[in-house]
């Protein structure tokens, strides 16, 4: 009998055998359950194929009104249909489609009259009854002419189906109707169960031969002593490669058992393949030598030796319809066509089978060449973990001899380590360091968690020992700073951090913690707030003094454009008008709060070198000689020659110099065009020349803002002005009585 630790080896060993034994069975199970569907929908196609070629077209084309259902035609076609739908069981619903304009209809339905399934449904679909419920699939093959079968189950009001369409082709071809196969849901799934019940036969042999080995690999494992190692989770590492190896191992057999049968099933499908192909070839003879070289419609061949041949490919049908002919009034010759027919449809046939089957062939190629490549893989793997694992069994005795000696060695580490060390559990310190010692003043026989208690500063010491506790109990990392008080008066600054240790099971076993003395740093950042106390501080005072520069700086600009607008009564206050249409246009446009800024000021002080400008001509109530307009047209750069040295100016220097510039290069001082002029400028200049408009002058009476902006856009045609800007100053317009609220404020 093995020891209960046992369990710790059995249930890994048979755990991994039964997870490698279930991951082949599902599998298995999921490759068999597509072939089969696959093989399900071939067949339901093949078959949709050759019952489409026996419906003859001519007489299902006459079948064009429900009263017909009574007439011999519809029953001998419907009574055709119907001997095939009773020879074969698998088979639930067999019928013909027709589209009538824009709608499918139904022709042939073999199916018994009545609700012989009890659903409420009537079985049997009559002559030219609608389907409105058609697949996608089938109104395809109306406009492809090729066979199709459904890729999922389908549903309709008669249940949920597997099914297959073909088409019903006339003499040239075309597709006039479709034939439809349905195979009932419970077939289908039928096959499902069929396979699950396989798949859990062979799992439960899995499982009883993985129970039987994985007792038989303890069982060794003990009998080579090594319960003792497995107790103190020493070989763990060997346990773990064990495992992968046999996990390796099974994946190995399982790869190539699967090899072995998908590579049986490819040489039968490559030997039906090759039978098809010789068959196709003698239709492909036979068709060529039937037809005449001068006319598809007669041949050189009599009607035995063409029944002959038919017998001899299994085409019983139309070898009879060649023997008739002998017998009827009409002759071979004018049964070529059908004959010729019959021959492409069977060919047709036999080339989608080949085609099918060369797909499946190739799938399984891929298939073996994977699993060949996965099964190499796994056994060079395998190979590799089985000499580790070997290697690992000899390397693990001198290991456990020398334990002792590096317990030994990690002893002496522990107690030279330059920081403290402790270990905390059941609320208290069972083990320390000379270093942590030192820290705490213990003496050689005090109890360590009474010198702990006994060295932190009383008004830390609650909160300490609680984040211990908590820690503990959470299992989780601490961190906390406290101080140490010495006998002395002396005080220390110490740091402590730790970690939960947890054995190999994962059970916890204690808090592992170090202290630093970090009485130092403190001290230091002591000193570094206090200087960073001053120098905040200083910092204040400098700020309020430059805040006081600010507003002195502010006023006396303020004072210098009051100084300026003075010059003139009839421009008083202009300036801070310009500067809060420009500030207001400048929002309305989404300018930064850094623009915004600059824009003020420029606009403030816009007009400042007109205090270099002679008072007889800027009051001058008349027109301007051009000599005086190429004076005061001096004013923009006497301004900017003004402040272009002060530092605060510096930015908003080019509204000063540029506030008259237009953008088809008309203006002054520097005739800049278009992208020349930044857009704090085109501002200003569209704030000014509204000012102007609608300021009283002494020549003349100041206008309306209504008339004002008409100006503007007429300078926006004329290429002068900015359409952005002045559109934006009529926004603001349209919602308030900028010209009255500006006045308002000023006042």
């Amino acid at each position: 009998m093995l020891p209960r630790q046992s369990l710790r080896v059995f249930v890994p060993i048979a755990f991994a055998i039964l997870t490698v034994a279930g991951a082949a069975c599902y599998l298995s199970f999921a490759l068999l359950q597509r072939q089969s569907f696959k093989d399900s929908r071939t067949e339901l196609s093949t078959l949709a194929q050759l019952l489409a070629s026996e419906i003859n077209w001519q007489k299902h084309e006459q079948l064009t009104d429900p009263s017909q259902m009574e007439s011999d035609l519809y029953r001998e076609l419907d009574a055709t249909l119907g001997q095939r739908l009773r020879a074969l069981p698998d088979v639930r619903f067999i019928y013909t489609l027709r589209k009538v304009g824009s709608k499918y209809v139904f022709v042939l339905d073999p199916t018994p009259a009545g609700d012989e399934d009890q659903d409420g449904v009537e079985d049997k679909s009559f002559l030219m009854d609608a389907y409105p419920e058609i697949s996608s699939t089938a109104r395809s093959v109306f406009s492809t002419g090729e066979a199709a079968t459904e890729t999922e189950l389908t549903t309709d009001r008669w249940g949920t189906f597997l099914s297959a369409y073909a088409p019903i082709r006339d003499a040239e071809g075309r597709v006039l109707a479709v034939l439809g196969i349905d195979k009932d849901q419970s077939l289908v799934l039928a096959d499902r169960a069929r396979l699950q019940r396989q798949l859990w036969l062979i799992f439960g042999s899995c499982g009883l031969i993985a129970l039987v080995f994985a007792l038989y690999l303890t069982s060794r494992f003990y009998r080579q002593g090594r319960t003792r190692h497995f107790q103190s989770g020493a070989t763990g590492s060997y346990l773990r490669h064990s495992i992968i190896e046999m996990l390796l191992i099974g994946l190995t057999a399982c790869c190539m058992v699967s090899g072995i049968v998908w590579h049986s099933e490819n040489a039968q499908t490559l030997r039906e393949l090759g039978a098809a192909n010789q068959k196709l070839s003698r239709l492909n003879q036979l068709t060529n030598e039937i037809r005449s070289p001068s006319s598809p419609d007669s041949t050189e061949m009599s009607a035995a030796q063409i029944a002959g041949r038919l017998k001899e490919l299994g085409l019983s049908k139309l070898a009879a319809m060649a023997a008739s002919s002998q017998t009827e009034q009409r002759g071979l010759a004018e049964k070529t066509r059908e004959i010729v027919q019959g021959l492409e449809a069977e060919r047709a046939q036999l080339r989608q089978y080949v085609s099918t089957k060369s797909a499946d062939a190739a799938d399984r190629g891929d298939t073996l060449l994977a699993l060949f490549i996965v099964s190499a893989g796994c056994a060079l793997v395998a190979v590799v973990i089985i000499r580790k694992a070997l290697r690992q069994q000899t390397e693990l005795a001198d290991a456990l001899a020398d334990t002792d000696l590096a317990a030994s060695k990690y002893q002496q580490v522990v107690e030279q380590l330059p920081v403290g060390l402790f270990t905390y559990s059941d609320h208290q310190c069972d083990f320390t360091n000379a270093e942590w010692d030192s820290q705490f003043m213990r003496q050689e026989d005090q109890w360590r968690h009474m010198a702990f208690l006994a060295a932190i500063h009383p008004d830390d010491r609650d909160r300490v020992v609680q984040c211990l506790d908590t820690a503990e109990s959470t299992r989780t990392t601490f961190s906390t700073q406290f101080r140490v008080l010495r006998p002395d008066g002396e005080v220390l600054h110490i740091e402590s951090r730790g970690a939960p240790v947890f054995t190999s099971q994962g059970e916890f076993q204690n808090l592992l913690g170090f202290t630093i003395d970090i009485t130092e740093s403190v001290h230091v950042q002591e000193e570094l707030e206090e200087k960073s106390a001053i120098i905040e501080l200083n910092n204040e005072q400098l700020q309020r003094a430059l805040d006081d520069l600010n507003v002195n700086f502010e006023a006396t600009v303020r004072a210098l454009v009051i100084a300026v607008d003075a010059k003139d009564p009839y421009t008083a206050g202009h300036s801070e008008r310009v500067m809060q249409y420009s500030v207001r246009i400048g929002h309305e446009l989404g300018l930064s709060l850094e623009e915004l800024k600059i824009l003020s000021r420029g606009a403030l002080i816009h007009d400042i070198g007109k205090i270099g400008i002679p008072d007889a001509i800027l009051t001058k109530p008349h027109g301007l000689t051009d000599e005086e307009f190429r004076v005061i047209a001096e004013h923009p750069t006497i301004g900017y020659t003004m402040i272009q040295g002060i530092p605060l100016f510096a930015e908003c220097a080019e509204i000063v110099r540029s506030h008259h510039e237009r953008l088809d290069g008309t203006g002054y001082p520097d005739g800049l065009k278009a992208d020349e002029i930044s857009l704090l400028v085109r501002i200003a200049s569209v704030a000014d020349a509204f000012d102007a408009i609608t300021s009283t002058r002494a020549y003349r009476q100041g206008r309306s803002s209504a008339e004002a902006l008409a100006i503007l856009r007429e300078d926006v045609e004329r290429g002068k002005a900015d359409g952005h800007v002045v559109e934006a100053l009529a926004r603001i317009l349209a919602q308030t009585d900028l010209k009255a609220q500006i006045y308002k404020e000023a006042a």
